[in-house]
């Protein structure tokens, strides 16, 4: 068994594409991104839903059907998170 194991994978050692499902499997749910009562505190809310997006790659509607809203709301919120960050950004590049 071993020996077909490791001819079967000699050619295999540099694959560098996995499948959605395998690139996602660590990624953390949206009940711990977006807890309950978030929606309460919109500059909380922006800021995780950008990450949700963003960084963990969950789809705008993924993200609206979790918090309950349109995805296009989801998609203001992103675009207002990208906006922020950008302005963050700039304001650290003129202190430095």
């Amino acid at each position: 068994f071993g020996a077909n194991l490791v001819a079967h994978l000699e050619g295999k050692r540099d694959v560098t594409e996995f499948r959605k499902a395998q690139r996602r499997a660590y990624r953390p749910t949206l009940s711990q991104l977006l807890p309950p009562g978030i929606r309460d505190h919109r500059a909380d809310l922006v800021e995780q839903v950008t990450k949700a997006y963003l960084e963990s790659r969950y789809s705008q509607r993924e993200i609206a059907q979790h918090l309950g809203v349109h995805y296009m709301t989801i998609s203001r919120l992103v675009r207002q998170g990208e906006k922020n960050s950008h302005e963050t950004l700039m304001l650290d590049v003129m202190i430095i």
